[in-house]
């Protein structure tokens, strides 16, 4: 599985990457089949947005996002999204 991260209008540190990494790893063990995620976290004033894209095989890509007040509590929650739709 191919995992990316990236942040749109900041800089992201090695501990959002990491965690972010940690996070979409976990993925695996409701269903291997997903080829690809894309984390994307954006900052916007003073929300934070998280968009992680999870393609799986041939079908359409499962999308969760959440906005919030933190980068950890909006990774989290777009996380526990993704994580319902994978189990579904």
């Amino acid at each position: 599985m191919q995992v990316n991260v990236t942040g749109r209008h900041s800089n992201l540190s090695p501990e959002i990457k990491n965690y972010a990494l940690g996070k979409v790893e976990q993925l695996v063990k409701y269903y291997d089949g997903i080829t690809n995620v894309e984390v994307v976290i954006d900052r916007e004033h003073k929300d934070d947005l998280v968009e992680m894209v999870a393609h799986v095989g041939h079908s359409a890509p499962l999308v969760a996002k959440h906005r919030g007040e933190g980068i950890m509590v909006s990774m989290d929650a777009a996380f526990d999204k993704l994580e319902r739709q994978i189990r579904k």
